[in-house]
């Protein structure tokens, strides 16, 4: 009677390893997956969040919002309410900005007329 033929297999230890790595691969993955889909929910409320503000906007422009509540300690108007069953506060407030293409020129340091000898330098 003959043996039996040697098949080639895989170990014990083989089999072990190669599920190891697999799981580790399956949970990356799905780490992955959920990070993924809660990135997707944040920028679609946040979507959300801009298009609301933005409906308010154009209602404040079209005169929509009811009329504004005025303090006497501060003289802005003040808009409130609910829009979507969310409260909202809107203030007017005035901002002075620089100009900036005053900024950007140098100040004139004296005026020439035309035929007029330029300056002398001077020593520092």
């Amino acid at each position: 009677m003959r043996p039996p033929a040697h098949r080639p297999a895989f170990t014990l230890l083989e089999a072990v390893i190669a599920l190891a790595i697999l799981a580790t691969v399956a949970v990356v993955t799905l780490e992955i997956r959920a990070r993924t889909i809660n990135s997707a929910a944040g920028l679609a409320e946040k979507l959300r969040d801009d298009r609301d503000a933005e409906a308010l906007f154009t209602m404040l422009l079209h005169g929509a919002l009811p009329l504004p509540v005025v303090d006497e300690r501060n003289p802005s108007p003040v808009w409130s309410g609910t829009h979507r069953g969310r409260p909202y506060t809107i203030r007017r407030a005035a901002v002075t900005l620089p100009n900036p293409a005053i900024a950007a020129r140098p100040a004139p340091t004296g005026l020439a007329r035309a035929g007029d000898a330029p300056a002398p330098p001077s020593l520092v």
